[in-house]
């Protein structure tokens, strides 16, 4: 992760109420010099949760969570300390670039991809073209150039350049630009003489590309990249990685598709995220949950289908009790798109948007009362596809030999004793702890290949920020591949006493090993 400038981190711990950002969370109450409340890092039905406004600091005396109002926040939304600290910097108006400067061969591909794209709008008459399009339906160059929007025009050799480029810069290898999902067998692009959408995750990274076509032939509206454990629409929102740092009074408008987030865009809404024509799914709300969003504003389609989604989706949500929810309705267009293109001011609609109960009321739809959601999943199929955003992801017969994807086999289905390898690695996630066992050479007894790539992560962890005091279980998940995620699961339930773990890194005695096996304790 980019390193953040020390005095802005202190600005922060020095300036935000910590009482004020806890009591955001969980209700405090005044018991002397502290706050006090019910723990929200563990089952707590006595209140043993302190907040110190002096001390700027909060503390668990049962769990021992806590810490400043960088790592409370880092620790409550399950989040890294660049991104704690980037959400509590925009309530200071402090704005911070948190790129992940560490990437993978493939997010460069992806770039190079989406910037080739972007270049074409300027360099070719079918990209010129391209961007009168986009300019007649309204469109800024602002939105344009925010987004990456591009054009793949078949006549520019993309492929060529891309090889080019991989021995220039051997950021990423041929093998990685014949798996990127751009080419077919042939060598031809995916998303010839389209439009181009790059497709970010969370965190700002390309994941893959949606394409729309600009004539009205016969192909499919919309195509996408095919489907990866990265590129996922059931599991990406569109735009989150810039909403996120734009939420008014923790609001956020979910929207169906690319061209209603840039309509809300320009006139002023930054804070609007798209499903991409897919239905609300439990993925989506757990990013919802993680970045703390209270009040949802929808506004998906007005026609039939789009109602419909829009009472289902309202529904889906308020089951969950986290959030707050209003419909946007309007008349005689269907979207907002259409709606922004024909000189509509969107900020009334936003005003004036209705409960459920209401909205249902005005299209003549029943809505059954709401019960809190108390499975552990809810079944996707009753919330509607929406038939008229295509959504058409390659047939990959037509272009290579594909293997469908494979569950993974996991060896760690049933429960192991864990060994000292696990208590080594857990504990590396404290920075201080990492370089006692680093200095003790304790991390050399790591040699299960899968602890060792999940060791190597936590390395380039440290070293590519030197403000990172820990490391935590998202964090983790985000830089390695969802086959280590069960051993991620079975880390995090390690549990061992710091203090003896900490007089046999001192000692460093040839029991350690025994030893440290020992004190294991299962939760």
């Amino acid at each position: 992760m980019s390193k953040i400038n020390q005095e802005i981190i202190n600005k922060i711990i020095n300036d935000i109420n910590i009482v004020d950002e806890v009591g955001k969370d969980i209700q405090l109450q005044k018991k002397g010099a502290n706050y006090v409340g019910l723990c929200p890092f563990h089952n707590d039905n006595n209140p043993s949760f302190f907040v110190n406004p002096d001390k700027k600091i909060c503390h668990c005396f049962v769990c021992n969570e806590g810490g400043n109002v960088i790592t409370y926040r880092q620790k409550y939304n399950k989040i890294s300390f660049n991104e704690a600290v980037s959400l509590l910097a925009k309530e200071l108006g402090i704005t911070i670039n948190t790129t992940n400067s560490y990437k993978k061969p493939m997010q460069y591909l992806l770039e190079d991809v989406a910037n080739f794209y972007h270049q074409s709008l300027e360099l070719t008459t079918s990209g010129k073209n391209a961007l009168n399009y986009l300019l007649n339906r309204g469109m800024s160059l602002d939105i344009i150039n925010k987004h990456n929007l591009g054009f793949a025009d078949e006549q520019l050799a993309l492929k060529d350049y891309l090889i080019e480029n991989s021995r220039e810069s051997k950021k990423y290898s041929g093998l990685d630009i014949n798996n990127a999902g751009i080419f077919n067998k042939f060598g031809k692009d995916f998303f010839a003489n389209r439009l181009t959408i790059p497709i970010n995750d969370e965190f700002g990274n390309i994941v893959g590309f949606s394409s729309r076509r600009i004539n009205e032939d016969n192909s499919a509206k919309y195509q996408n990249s095919p489907m990866t454990k990265e590129f996922n629409k059931s599991k990406l929102l569109y735009n989150l990685d810039q909403a996120r740092f734009n939420l008014v009074d923790n609001t956020l408008i979910l929207v169906e598709g690319f061209f209603d987030v840039y309509s809300f865009e320009l006139q002023g809404f930054h804070n609007v995220v798209a499903t991409m024509g897919t239905a609300v799914t439990n993925e989506h709300i757990n990013l919802l949950k993680k970045y703390k969003i209270k009040n949802i504003i929808l506004s998906f389609d007005q026609d039939p289908p789009g109602i419909k989604t829009n009472i289902e989706t309202a529904k889906r949500l308020l089951m969950e009790k986290a959030f707050d929810v209003k419909i946007i309705n309007f008349d005689n267009y269907k979207d907002i798109d259409e709606y922004v293109q024909a000189g509509n001011d969107v900020k009334t609609l936003v005003d004036n948007a209705i409960s459920l109960e209401d909205y249902a009321s005005l299209h003549n739809q029943k809505v059954e009362a709401i019960f809190p959601n108390t499975n552990v999943e809810i079944k996707q199929q009753g919330l509607p596809k929406l038939d008229y955003y295509e959504d058409n992801n390659y047939n990959y017969d037509n272009y290579y030999d594909s293997q469908p994807i494979q569950k993974q086999n996991n060896k760690f289905n049933v429960p192991k004793i864990f060994s000292d390898e696990y208590i080594i690695l857990k504990y590396a996630l404290k920075r201080d702890v990492y370089y006692k066992l680093e200095e003790n050479n304790l991390l050399n007894n790591i040699k299960d290949l899968d602890l060792k790539i999940i060791l190597a992560e936590i390395k380039k962890l440290y070293a590519s920020n030197a403000s990172l005091n820990n490391i935590t279980f998202s964090m983790l998940q985000d830089n390695v591949d969802r086959q280590y995620h069960q051993i991620l699961e079975n880390l995090a339930n390690v549990d061992v006493d710091e203090k003896q773990l900490d007089q046999l890194i001192e000692n460093n005695n040839p029991q350690a090993n025994l030893q440290l096996s020992n004190l294991i304790n299962r939760r």
